[in-house]
């Protein structure tokens, strides 16, 4: 319409009181007084003429703001996604899904992903339409790990059919981030096996295209793979080589959610602090939350507050795990992140029950498991149970504790890197305080845990429960074997003295003379 005439229309449905006037940026917007007023006269006009006014005041929109289009790409989604126009469609609902992610606002990205999938029904171009359902299916299935987990059904069903197309193109360069994608899911389903000859594909196919990215990402999931098998020191080799590919990413490079850089770093830590290194682990834990905060990421910044909640519980401190998982649960119930807000939970709740909060911790530990439960993240039972056990040992409820161990070894869910160690050096514990005349049970389970960490190479896991069945042997008169063997793994350590383990075995140390 010509400028004259469209003003007056304007003024006509002002004056009907049907819409109104608003300051927008160098211009006027014209709003609907009512919800009601615009769905009314949405739906008088037939879809046959929305569909391509929708389409023209798309590319409207791509024309006025054809140098600031990020900043338009919802309003030219929603237009788009109502036309015809199927490509221009999927294109823009695509853009808007990833500016959603890159806000760290999931949900929302997954309804931008849904519509796209349901517009790409109406494209006729076969390969095109299959290319262009991998590229969706694999943010879908990243936007509902983060919304849900990674071990989400709706992940599964995601990666798998993404999967499934992949083979239909016989496309590589596609195939890494769905096999990543699948690696996550089965990870946190507590697969093992699944899991690592995932990660083995990925590192194949990360050599042969030779993306420092991709390479970054393949070390980063096979160290984690290898330390949820208890291996180490191949653990740490692989998560060395992540990164120091890493200094091969520019540093403007952009992840929508996980950085693989700093979730390597806190991998390596937690490895680390097991294989006896607690002080350099809490360096490379810093070092992991402060690279996440400076780059703004705030599922980074949930996945790597993990890292200190969890060290700074082992090493003694529950005032700064406390501090830790509540920054960790206010993230995760900011930005929708329900796994990293459970895993926060249940380090809160440990940390009130050390600080004599018991009731309030046990609430949180128990509301912690409903969580984890809910996400079906299966593998997390595990540290769920190895911390339930040791709250119970702390306040003296050992029946308690030991239904707690029961439970969790009837489960056996996934492989087991430091909790099988941990649930047999706690169950001794636990054995002793409900009958300190139980020694040969306690001993066995003692015995048990050294063997567990000896065949990781796990010292800091070797040097607690030498430590439990070294005072054992004392109260049974074997002092001599007690200092041996507790004096040899202490001997060991060359850092951390000020984490309660390394403080613990040096009184006892002391008394056995």
């Amino acid at each position: 319409k010509p400028g004259t005439e469209l003003e007056r229309m304007l003024s006509q449905l002002q004056l009907g009181e049907f819409i109104y006037e608003q300051p927008a940026l160098g211009d006027v917007a014209y709003v609907f007084k009512h919800a009601l007023t615009h769905d009314v006269t949405y739906h008088s006009v037939l879809a046959e003429r929305r569909r391509p006014l929708h389409e023209r005041i798309g590319e409207m929109l791509e024309s006025l703001h054809a140098d600031s289009l990020d900043d338009h790409v919802a309003e030219i989604a929603h237009h788009y996604g109502r036309s015809a126009n199927v490509a221009k469609a999927v294109e823009y609902l695509r853009k808007a899904a990833v500016q959603a992610e890159r806000r760290s606002a999931p949900a929302e990205a997954i309804a931008y992903l849904n519509r796209a999938l349901e517009s790409l029904k109406g494209m006729a171009e076969e390969r095109q339409r299959t290319r262009l359902e991998v590229v969706l299916q694999i943010a879908l299935g990243g936007s509902m790990s983060a919304a849900k987990s990674p071990a989400a059904d709706e992940v599964g069903t995601a990666f798998n059919r993404a999967r499934e197309l992949c083979e239909e193109l016989g496309d590589q360069n596609l195939l890494f981030p769905v096999l990543l994608g699948l690696r996550w899911f089965h990870a946190f389903r507590g697969e093992p096996k699944k899991d690592y000859d995932l990660c083995c594909q990925l590192v194949a196919l990360s050599e042969a295209q030779r993306r420092p990215v991709r390479v970054v990402w393949a070390y980063s999931v096979l160290g984690q793979a290898l330390r949820s098998q208890g291996r180490l020191k191949d653990a740490r080799g692989a998560l060395g080589k992540a990164i120091e590919a890493s200094a091969d990413i520019p540093l403007q490079t952009s992840f929508p959610l996980e950085n693989p850089t700093t979730l390597s770093i806190w991998h390596l830590a937690h490895a680390l602090h097991a294989l006896g290194y607690p002080d350099q682990a809490l360096k490379r834990c810093e070092q992991a939350v402060q690279m996440a905060r400076e780059a703004g990421q705030p599922y980074a910044l949930a996945s790597a507050l993990q890292s200190p909640a969890m060290l700074h519980h082992l090493h003694g401190n529950a005032r700064e795990s406390l501090r830790a998982a509540e920054e960790l649960v206010a993230l995760g119930e900011e930005w929708g992140f329900r796994f990293f807000s459970s895993n926060g939970t249940l380090w809160r709740g440990f940390a009130f029950v050390e600080l004599g909060r018991i009731n309030e911790g046990f609430a949180e530990i128990e509301r912690a498991q409903m969580l984890i439960l809910d996400t079906g993240t299966s593998v997390s039972l595990n540290w769920v149970a190895v911390t339930l056990a040791n709250a119970y040992l702390l306040v003296g409820d050992s029946a308690q504790g030991l239904e707690v161990v029961v439970s969790a070894r009837s489960r056996a869910v996934g492989s087991e890197w430091g909790e099988a160690a941990a649930l047999s050096a706690v169950e001794g514990e636990l054995i002793l305080q409900q009958d300190p005349l139980a020694q040969t049970e306690a001993e066995r389970c003692f015995r048990k845990a050294i063997d567990i960490s000896r065949g990781q190479q796990a010292k800091s896991h070797e040097l607690r429960a030498t430590t439990s069945l070294a005072r054992l042997l004392d109260s049974q008169g074997k002092r001599d074997e007690a200092r041996a063997m507790l004096g040899e793994i202490y001997g060991w350590f060359t850092e951390g003295f000020d984490t309660v383990d390394l403080k613990n075995a040096k009184a006892l140390l002391q008394t056995l003379g």
